[in-house]
C-alpha cells in the first residue's frame, strides 16, 4: 500500500471520525471503500454508456431511411421547429 494524504472539509472529517468509531474500522480504511465503491458504481456506469453508444453507434447512417438526408439541415429544423 502507499501512504497519502488528503485534506477534507470539518463536516466530513467528524463524520468520517464517526463512522469508524460506530464501524470499529480506520478512517482509511473507510475511504478504501468509498472510493472503491464509488469507483465500480462509476465505471458501471461508464460501461452502461458505452454500450449504448456501441449499440446505436452507426445505426442511423446504416439506415436506408437516411440515405440523401442532410443530417445537419434536419437538425437545424428540428431545433427551429423546438424553439433552441
Amino acid at each position: 500500500m502507499i501512504r497519502t494524504q488528503i485534506s477534507l472539509y470539518s463536516n466530513l472529517k467528524q463524520m468520517l471520525d464517526m463512522l469508524s468509531a460506530a464501524r470499529n474500522k480506520s478512517m482509511s480504511e473507510l475511504v478504501r471503500e468509498a472510493l472503491d465503491s464509488y469507483l465500480k458504481y462509476r465505471g458501471a456506469k461508464m460501461a452502461d454508456k458505452a454500450a449504448i453508444v456501441k449499440k446505436l453507434a452507426g445505426c442511423m447512417a446504416n439506415s436506408k431511411s437516411w440515405d440523401n438526408v442532410d443530417v445537419v439541415a434536419w437538425q437545424r429544423e428540428l431545433r427551429h421547429e423546438k424553439g433552441i
